[in-house]
């Protein structure tokens, strides 16, 4: 295929472009990887695609007259209540603009093999547009389809700049790729901050250093910003997702007591939660 051999993927068996091979399903016991709200159920049928729990075929209940189908890829990293409440948006959208629209929504679990697969069938088939969602989804599609045949949108994205995905805010990507972003400039959110806090002496940053995004788009600009200003910034960073909740009491009683050590009371410090 002209993908395969454009983008230097590897080449994958016959039998994966008609499905999407390897998926890892979820236990009963973690939220469903995908879920919409109300507003889409009377427009949308929503089904599991067989033999692939976690690729999802989106289609109208009423086919709009007179408008051709456009087919649309939405590609997830993995389940997130955020994602649930952008598809739900988007499908509104789509809905409100009398869009025929057919979406395929692919959980490639940040796999290769997977995400090589769904962009191979979205070629083949005649897919006109792509979504990335989440800032793992936009990075995988920008190391492995950028000026790819397909127009890509991302979705629940961090700052395309300062991901070095953007050269400027001020010129287009250049690529195949549209960006948005979910980061408001720091600047814009410390002004808020000091407006609050405006004798700022401490500042707690929490970021999970797993999330290299959430590091780099958000954390480490509040901490740049703080320090310039003379405001002493404390770096608390969950090594282990999964061990959050004991990590965090360790750190957050140890800032506490760095906090203390001038601003007794506490009154001129912050926690800032970094965003997932």
């Amino acid at each position: 295929m002209r993908l395969l051999r454009r983008r230097g993927l590897r080449a994958l068996p016959a039998g994966l472009l008609l499905g999407l091979p390897g998926p890892v399903a979820a236990s009963n016991s973690e939220r469903p990887w995908f879920a919409t709200g109300e507003s889409v159920k009377d427009t949308w049928r929503i089904e599991a695609v067989e033999g692939d729990a976690l690729t999802m075929s989106i289609r109208r209940k009423i086919k709009v007259p007179g408008a051709e189908r456009r087919k649309i890829l939405v590609l997830y990293p993995r389940p997130s209540s955020a994602y649930d409440t952008a598809i739900t948006k988007i499908l509104d959208v789509v809905a409100d603009k009398d869009i025929d629209a057919e979406f395929t929504v692919v959980n490639f679990q940040k796999q290769d093999v997977r995400g090589e697969a769904a962009l191979a069938r979205a070629e083949r088939d005649g897919y006109e547009l792509i979504f990335s969602m989440g800032s793992e989804s936009t990075a995988w599609l920008f190391q492995h389809y950028r000026d790819g045949a397909i127009p890509v949108v991302s979705v629940c994205s961090k700052d395309p700049v300062q991901l070095g995905q953007m050269p400027a805010y001020d010129v287009g990507s250049g690529t195949n790729f549209a960006f948005t972003s979910l980061n408001m400039p720091v600047e814009a959110q410390m002004a808020y901050v000091l407006e609050l806090k405006p004798a700022l002496r401490n500042i707690a940053v929490l970021v999970d250093s797993k999330n290299v995004s959430a590091v780099e788009t958000q954390a480490k600009p509040v901490a740049a910003y703080a320090r310039r200003r003379g405001i002493q910034v404390l770096y608390l960073a969950v090594e282990n997702p999964e061990k959050a909740r004991e990590e965090l009491s360790v750190l957050v009683q140890d800032a506490v007591v760095d906090m203390r050590k001038n601003d007794p009371t506490l009154d001129h410090s912050v926690f800032w939660i970094t965003g997932s």
